[in-house]
């Protein structure tokens, strides 16, 4: 038996750690189990949904959903093969 709780805690601070690089993303992380008791409800309301660029299209339905039903705009990611910078950008993305 474990006495070290770390290795317990350890995968959640691994999901919730994001490379500073990625921090223009503003983006908030929350995990929590979906079977534990008494479970906190997250009020949260998506502004704009975007999709990755290598997102499958029954995925990308269900992210369709989620914005149709939150009035949620909706952005696809990109790639420009022809800039060496590797950057990726987005547009407004319609069903």
């Amino acid at each position: 038996m474990l006495e070290d709780k770390t290795l317990i805690y350890l995968p959640q601070l691994l999901y919730n750690i994001k490379y500073s690089s990625w921090s223009y993303e503003k983006e908030y992380r929350c995990i929590i189990a979906s079977t534990a008791n008494g479970m906190p409800f997250i009020d949260a309301k998506p502004k704009a949904i975007y999709i990755g660029r290598d997102c499958s299209d029954k995925n990308a339905d269900c992210l369709f959903d989620i914005a149709d039903e939150h009035e949620a705009k909706i952005y696809k990611m990109g790639f420009d093969d022809c800039i060496d910078s590797y950057e990726l950008y987005y547009y407004e993305f319609y069903k």
